[in-house]
C-alpha cells in the first residue's frame, strides 16, 4: 500500500511538472509572438520562368558595364547575400561607399538601403546598374540594348513576357522575382508556431533582447525595418572607430531630423552577415551587439549576457529544412 502511494505520489507529480513545463513554454511562445512575426518559405518556385531569367539576370555580369560584376558580386547568394567586405569592389576598380546589406528577404522590407532611397525592391535593383562606384551603365537605354542583343535573353524575353519588348520594367521584374524565391524561415519561425522549441541559451538570449529593449526596433517580420538614430546615448563613431561619419538618411531628405539615421537591418541570417554596420567597421556580431547595447540603449550588458543573446540570433540562421539560399544557384 505505501508503494502503490509514492508511486501515484511520482505520477501526479510528474503530472504537475509536465503541466507547468507546457504552460511556462506556452508563454513564452506567446511573448515571442507579441513581438516577432513569422516568415515562410517563398510560394515562387525556382523553375518558374520568371525566377529562372531573373537568377541568370542576378548573375550575369555583362550587366555591368566592363563585364566585371554581377549582382551577386556584391550579394553572393553562397554567403547569405552578402561579400563579407567592408565595401564592395564596384565596375572599373571602384568601390562602394556603403557596406552592401544582404539581400535575402528584401521584398519584404518597408524602403531599401542603408538610407532607405528606394521605395521598392524593382527600384532598388535598377539603381545599383547605374551608380558609378557600382555596375556604372550609362542609362537604362544602354542596358536595354545591351541585354536585348544578347541571343539567350532575346530568347528568354519573348518566352517570359510574349509580346514584349526588353525593358527595364521587366528585367527588374525578373530579377525581383528571384529574389523573392529565396526567402529563408528558420528555427525560430518553426517556434513561433509551436512546431520547435529554444534551447536554454536561446531563450535566455529572447528573454534579454526583449527586456533590455533591442525589440524596439528590431522586431516584426524581419527583426528590423523602418529608421533609427545610430548613437541615440552617444556618438557611433567613438566606438566604430569609422574613418568616415556618415549622415545617414539626412544625405537623402536634408532633413536634420534625419542626421545620423539608418534603416534598421534585418537580424536574419546576421551570424553570417558580418561585417557589421553601414560601414563594414565592426568585424564580429559580439562586438556588435555590446556597441549597440551601450549606444542604443545606454546598457553595459554582460559576457553571458551577449553570448545569450547570439545564442538568440543563431537561431534566425536559415534552417536547413528549408534548404540554403544557394541550393537555389
Amino acid at each position: 500500500m505505501k508503494n502503490l502511494t509514492c508511486l501515484i505520489l511520482v505520477v501526479l507529480l510528474g503530472v504537475g511538472c509536465k503541466s507547468e513545463s507546457s504552460k511556462s513554454e506556452s508563454n513564452l511562445i506567446q511573448l515571442a509572438n507579441d513581438n516577432f512575426e513569422s516568415i515562410s518559405k517563398s510560394s515562387l518556385d525556382k523553375n518558374n520562368p520568371k525566377v529562372v531569367l531573373g537568377k541568370a539576370l542576378f548573375f550575369e555580369k555583362r550587366l555591368s558595364i566592363d563585364n566585371s560584376i554581377s549582382c551577386n558580386s556584391c550579394h553572393d547568394i553562397k554567403k547569405f547575400g552578402v561579400d563579407n567586405l567592408d565595401f564592395s569592389n564596384g565596375a572599373r576598380g571602384a568601390l562602394t561607399k556603403r557596406n552592401s546589406p544582404t539581400i535575402l528577404n528584401t521584398h519584404l522590407q518597408s524602403s531599401q538601403f542603408w538610407d532607405g532611397r528606394a521605395q521598392t525592391l524593382q527600384e532598388q535593383i535598377r539603381m545599383p546598374m547605374l551608380t558609378d562606384v557600382e555596375m556604372s551603365m550609362p542609362s537604362e537605354e544602354f542596358i536595354v540594348k545591351k541585354v536585348s542583343k544578347i541571343e539567350f535573353y532575346a530568347k528568354s524575353f519573348g518566352e517570359v513576357y510574349p509580346n514584349q519588348d526588353v525593358s527595364m520594367e521587366n528585367i527588374s521584374e525578373a530579377i525581383a522575382n528571384y529574389i523573392e524565391s529565396l526567402t529563408t524561415p528558420s528555427k525560430f519561425d518553426d517556434f513561433l508556431a509551436g512546431n520547435a522549441v529554444l534551447s536554454s541559451s536561446e531563450t535566455r538570449g529572447m528573454k534579454v533582447f526583449i527586456d533590455k529593449g533591442c525589440a524596439e526596433c528590431h522586431s516584426g517580420k524581419l527583426l528590423g525595418d523602418g529608421f533609427e538614430e545610430f548613437g541615440v546615448f552617444d556618438s557611433y563613431w567613438k566606438y566604430t572607430k569609422s574613418q568616415k561619419i556618415d549622415s545617414g538618411r539626412y544625405s537623402v531628405t536634408k532633413n536634420e531630423d534625419d542626421l545620423f539615421v539608418f534603416k534598421v537591418p534585418s537580424l536574419r541570417n546576421v551570424t553570417e552577415t558580418y561585417p557589421y554596420f553601414h560601414d563594414g567597421s565592426i568585424k564580429t556580431l559580439k562586438e556588435a551587439v555590446k556597441i549597440m547595447a551601450q549606444v542604443q540603449l545606454d546598457e553595459q550588458i554582460s559576457e553571458r549576457e551577449t553570448d545569450d543573446i547570439i545564442s538568440f540570433l543563431n537561431s534566425l540562421k536559415q534552417s536547413q529544412s528549408t534548404g540554403s539560399a544557394s541550393s537555389t544557384q
